[in-house]
């Protein structure tokens, strides 16, 4: 897995789409017609499968494709750095936590601490078999040295940890059960699910990364593709020159004065076509014949790029998704209720003294001791209008969605300016 700065590409069955700092491009393959959609501030990270889960600094969207439509989102109380989604959770990477997220409500589920460190995620997998298990495989970088850390999600607890040189690039295999690790030192490792080395494959130097070919590796390095046997031999070479920005670009390249086709099978040249118009970008919007691409102007006008025709055409068809509030789902129950978490702590004492302080502000906080002390406000029967209010304050913490919990008596008191009252332990908004 590979994360760019400004650039994230990401895979789906009917197509591709590419996240540009802050605006997201999908192009509709039925028509061509690019569908682009920009959110209020920068992407950090995406994880697709029958939807897009767009991370920025401040919220987790959830997005269908290809029409961009936001179907869902979440207000974050810190920032995260990855983001990754098995078969039941969004999986949110930090520095010293993992946080779990339900994918049909986005509602907060648990936390993991883990150890301090620069974490990027390899795979969230599920083993099955007598006691299926949730394992979440991350790698640690440090200075020259890696740790790839095994972690449960049903437990919390870390299961398995390895020591290596240090991570450029990682690749897993659902198929075979089996990743793959890219390292400094020029070696591909493949690695089974309990971290046992069972190859090793030296590569060209200065890799950036690497794909799957059937006949071994396609090796992409900063003077050029090289594809490279199951043993670690050579068999062929094209020189261009790649950057970190190229990571995952697989056929297409800017290369002077046009643009160069790349065919992956023999790593050769396919076809070059030159232009006379600065382009400074291309992003493959490949469907399913791989043969799409996105190209930006200088103006950051769009192009589409047809790899099999060699054609370059500027794109009419631009649908500019509107900026309305998503419409949050629906509760699963009719007893849940949305609060928000304000804090959980071990000590009691510690859960008094946040209570203490919320209280002050003439919020109407409670305790609840299902497990932890855990400091909530609600309940909301409606999300989007709690977060609304809530992002106006600075106040940080999950929205859960869990059965009513009862309280009693009413109240007023005032979110991010508004005035809401409380009533037998649901919070609406008041109405002049």
């Amino acid at each position: 897995m590979v994360i760019l700065a400004l650039m994230i590409l990401c895979h789906s069955v009917s197509g591709q789409f590419c996240v540009i700092d802050s605006t997201l491009y999908t192009i509709d393959p039925a028509d061509f017609t690019l569908h682009r959609r920009i959110l209020p501030s920068s992407v950090i990270d995406i994880s697709v499968d029958a939807n897009a889960f767009v991370l920025t600094d401040r919220y987790l969207y959830k997005v269908e494709y290809p029409n961009l439509t936001v179907q869902d989102r979440i207000l974050l109380p810190q920032r995260f750095n990855h983001v990754i989604t098995n078969e039941q959770y969004i999986i949110l990477i930090g520095t010293n936590e993992v946080i779990l997220v339900d994918k049909i409500n986005l509602a907060f589920r648990s936390g993991i601490g883990i150890e301090q460190g620069d974490y990027i995620p390899i795979a969230a997998f599920t083993q099955r078999g007598m006691s299926s298990k949730h394992n979440l495989f991350l790698v640690a970088n440090s200075g020259e040295r890696s740790t790839i850390k095994v972690f449960d999600l049903k437990t919390g607890t870390l299961d398995k940890r390895l020591n290596t040189d240090r991570v450029l690039f990682a690749e897993f295999q659902p198929h075979t059960s089996t990743f793959m690790l890219l390292d400094r030192k020029n070696t591909i490792t493949v690695y089974d699910m309990n971290l046992k080395p069972l190859r090793r494959i030296n590569v060209p130097p200065d890799p950036l990364f690497f794909a799957l070919h059937e006949n071994g590796y396609v090796v992409y390095c900063r003077h050029g593709v090289f594809l490279v046997n199951s043993s670690g031999s050579i068999i062929d070479f094209q020189p261009l020159p790649l950057t970190d920005h190229d990571v995952s670009q697989a056929s297409m390249y800017l290369a002077g004065n046009g643009i160069t086709v790349l065919d992956l099978y023999t790593v050769r040249p396919k076809a070059f076509r030159t232009t006379d118009k600065t382009f400074t970008h291309l992003y493959d919007l490949n469907d399913t014949r791989e043969c799409f691409g996105l190209l930006l102007d200088e103006n950051s006008s769009p192009f589409l790029f047809n790899a099999e025709t060699m054609s370059i055409q500027a794109i009419s068809k631009i649908s500019m998704v509107a900026q309305v509030p998503p419409r949050t789902p629906k509760t699963g129950h009719q007893d849940s209720l949305w609060y928000f978490q304000l804090g959980a702590f071990i000590n009691h004492d510690n859960a008094l003294d946040s209570y203490a302080a919320f209280k002050s502000e003439n919020l109407p906080v409670f305790i609840d001791t299902s497990d932890m002390y855990r400091i909530k406000l609600g309940g909301f029967h409606d999300k989007e209008t709690a977060m609304s209010a809530l992002e106006l304050t600075d106040l940080t913490g999950w929205f859960i969605l869990q059965r009513k919990i009862q309280q009693y008596g009413a109240t007023t008191f005032f979110l991010g300016g508004q005035l809401f009252t409380m009533k037998d332990g649901i919070i609406e908004r008041s109405t002049p």
